[in-house]
């Protein structure tokens, strides 16, 4: 049998390896047309990527993309909530919020976790809890 009719192969070269389908079909021998037939039978995505970047209001956010359709976007200030806890569960529910109003000045010390009605709160007065 050719290599990348073999799911644990041609998922290691891909993704893990990072080699394009032109590469592995040179290889083997077929066109990357082929590979990428075979890709798709084994539903091996897109090698995962990640990329820092700032939203229009100022936060930051780290999004990851998994293939196409497969994406996930984390905001840098709920991403540091996680070191204030002992389970993520902890944070179901509720909010992250930055105790100046700058919403990319993310330090431990800048954020608190709070219930939503807590962080309405804090915003119906000027926003800032210290």
């Amino acid at each position: 049998m050719s290599n990348y009719k073999n799911e644990e192969w041609l998922q290691e070269q891909y993704i893990e390896n990072e080699r394009t389908q032109e590469s592995i079909a040179s290889e083997c021998g077929v066109s990357d047309t082929t590979i990428h037939r075979w890709r798709k039978k084994f539903d091996i995505g897109e090698p995962t990527t990640a990329q820092f970047g700032i939203q229009t209001d100022g936060y930051e956010q780290w999004m990851c993309e998994a293939g196409v359709g497969k994406a996930d976007t984390v905001l840098i200030h709920r991403l540091l909530a996680t070191l204030q806890v002992e389970e993520l569960g902890e944070l179901d529910g509720k909010h992250v919020h930055h105790k100046s109003s700058i919403p990319w000045y993310n330090t431990p010390e800048n954020i608190e976790i709070v219930t939503p009605e807590e962080h309405r709160e804090i915003h119906a007065g000027d926003g800032v809890t210290e």
